[in-house]
């Protein structure tokens, strides 16, 4: 941002509009945090009235990354189709994803944003170990998923995750994907259960709940 300012504005304002420019910058990094919590209420919401009684969804997942640290999953669907580990954002805006770099329009000009596909990529291998630590007889397959509350426009290309503009979308994408084998009832409850009352976890989950 400076070298941008130090460019284009003339150097008798520079001092009025840097300060001005990241003052910008700080208010919208803190309307997406908290449009993100929103975002997070609006989707766990949004798809517990799309997903059928079947599925187990729990938001705020707590899991071990090691060495002390932990990460938090947006939410976890557990389903017929596996397990799927999702990453909800409500990003405003015309926002494009193309190989996991993105971008938003601010003004004239793009801004690139924190990858959610890597991200999220990145959850599903944890989540992935986690499971195969804690429960190794379940063997189910672990996804993950994107999904957009708020963007005005959304253009996604060759990204590593599966990206949805809307619960509905996501909600058939996660009933329809292909599987060896669904999931057993008694695993899928077997593994939420695990999930909200794993030892290892800082803090209980909020719990199992279905749509």
């Amino acid at each position: 941002m400076d070298e941008r300012i130090d460019r284009e504005v003339p150097g008798f304002v520079r001092w009025l509009v840097r300060p001005l420019a990241h003052g910008m910058r700080a208010s919208r990094q803190a309307a997406d945090a908290r449009k993100g919590a929103s975002g997070e209420q609006a989707g766990n919401l949004a798809l517990r009235w799309v997903l059928p009684r079947e599925w187990i969804l729990i938001p705020d997942v707590v899991l071990p990354v090691g060495d002390g640290m932990w990460t938090q999953l947006d939410h976890v669907a557990v389903g017929p189709t596996g397990v799927w580990v999702i990453e909800t954002k409500a990003w405003r805006g015309v926002i494009r994803g193309e190989r996991d770099q993105w971008r938003r329009i601010e003004g004239r000009s793009w801004r690139r944003l924190e990858s959610p596909t890597r991200q999220n990529a990145h959850h599903v291998r944890v989540m992935e170990a986690w499971l195969a630590r804690s429960l190794p007889e379940a063997r189910v397959p672990v996804h993950g998923a994107v999904l957009f509350t708020d963007a005005d426009r959304l253009t996604v290309r060759d990204c590593s995750q599966p990206v949805f503009q809307g619960a509905l979308p996501m909600a058939v994408h996660l009933r329809t994907a292909k599987t060896e084998q669904p999931v057993p009832e008694g695993v899928r409850e077997a593994i939420a259960q695990r999930i909200c009352t794993s030892p290892e976890l800082p803090r209980e989950s909020s719990g199992p709940g279905r749509p």
